[in-house]
């Protein structure tokens, strides 16, 4: 047990967490930069600390109830939710289910670590178990039973949206009071700004450690997603489907944004979209995996851009089923029928002759056929979704690399 007390009564809460900073500095310093860079603000309404994904928040008699050593592993806490992007991976996920996923993912492994070191103490009632050792937070966020999660505690939470102020209320609520979602007056440029600064500084945080020679390996391969940044595929297929042009605009819902320089301008009105056709590739070389991967994305693109229906077409070398999902259905229910060859015409041709309405086609498939261009459809643009980067040249190509949930 590393010896030290709270903080003396003759020492500010100010002084307390610099002086945390500078042990950072010195014994952790790839965690200790990240929390030097980052603008700290007082919370009376949270029980521990938060982050937004570029500022930390904390309740001044929490941190000053904490040893040193215990204050730097509840910073280095915060740091890791800064450098691991969790704000910004949540998405629309239960927000107090993805909090309970990636503290026991940090907790339990690069933390842990620092802990089994002597660097620094971890706060009993944090949460840990050594099962979550090297697992994701998206990982951990599936395998946990929604019954298992605590009930949500008021200022509970270490990650709340990307812009959020816990003295405002509104942590975790967004457009139309949706929990976990980004703040209402932040258009997706914000968050992706906030996002890019956060990036910007874990990096120089690196770059620090490492001249000071302690720039741990486990974090090699977060450093190598960030410099090396794939393309966002997922915002792709959105935008295949629903196009770069706003449907309309409305004084309902002003601008937010332009309201504080004065400006009392119209926001965007998402209208729900026509009908997609997806062709769901159920040969045998698309794997159980591959399959489970392209539907659940195709679950996530359906319920973002609400279409009038969606037409799921099993195809291999014939039609074998087709199901139509309508707003509000569920499409968890995609049973796989087929695993015979592959051949994309036969999809193509029951486009042409039934299809009605069509706001996009998508192809959800592995390429391994020959394309006859000649019999590609008409009606719609074709966006094939690949889990092999082999590019047709023909219509939108997305591809769905490997390990990606």
């Amino acid at each position: 047990m590393i010896k030290g007390g709270p903080c003396p009564t003759d020492v500010s809460t100010e002084k307390w967490i610099a002086k945390a900073k500078i042990k950072m500095m010195i014994s952790a310093p790839f965690h200790g930069s990240v929390v030097s860079q980052t603008e700290f603000r007082e919370r009376s309404n949270i029980q521990t600390a938060a982050t937004d994904g570029t500022t930390i928040f904390y309740n001044a008699d929490f941190v000053r109830e904490q040893s040193l050593p215990k204050l730097c592993w509840l910073l280095a806490h915060e740091a890791e939710h800064i450098m691991m992007l969790h704000c910004f991976r949540m998405g629309k996920r239960d927000p107090t289910k993805w909090n309970y996923a990636c503290d026991y993912s940090i907790n339990s492994t690069t933390l842990e670590s620092l802990v089994k070191q002597g660097v620094f103490e971890r706060i009993e009632e944090a949460l840990y178990d050594e099962k979550y050792v090297n697992w994701s937070s998206e990982k951990i966020y599936e395998a946990v039973p929604d019954s298992e999660v605590p009930e949500e505690q008021p200022g509970s939470h270490h990650v709340i949206a990307p812009g959020s102020d816990p003295a405002d209320g509104e942590g975790s609520g967004g457009e139309e009071g949706v929990e976990g979602q980004p703040r209402k007056f932040l258009s997706e440029g914000d968050i992706k700004e906030l996002e890019e600064q956060a990036k910007r500084k874990v990096l120089a945080a690196a770059e620090t450690a490492k001249s000071m020679g302690s720039l741990p390996g486990e974090y090699s391969s977060l450093l190598d997603k960030i410099r090396h940044p794939t393309v966002d595929w997922k915002e792709l297929l959105q935008r295949a489907v629903v196009g770069e042009v706003p449907d309309d605009y409305t004084m309902r819902r002003p601008n937010r944004k332009l309201i504080q320089s004065g400006f009392y301008m119209p926001s965007i009105l998402k209208q729900s979209v026509g009908n997609i056709y997806v062709w769901r590739d159920t040969s045998a070389s698309m794997s159980d995996e591959d399959d489970r991967k392209v539907c659940s994305e195709l679950r996530g693109i359906v319920e973002d851009v609400k279409p009038q229906a969606v037409y799921v077409i099993d195809c291999d070398t014939s039609v074998n089923s087709v199901k139509i999902f309508y707003p509000g259905d569920n499409l968890d229910s995609l049973e796989r029928v087929g695993y015979g060859g592959t051949d994309p015409h036969v999809f193509f041709d029951w486009v042409e002759e039934n299809a009605e309405e069509v706001q996009a086609i998508i192809c959800l498939t592995d390429m391994c056929f020959d394309l006859d261009e000649r019999k590609l459809p008409s009606i719609a643009p074709v966006t094939w979704v690949s889990t092999i980067d082999r590019d047709p040249n023909n219509g939108n190509f997305i591809y769905l690399p490997s390990g990606e949930d």
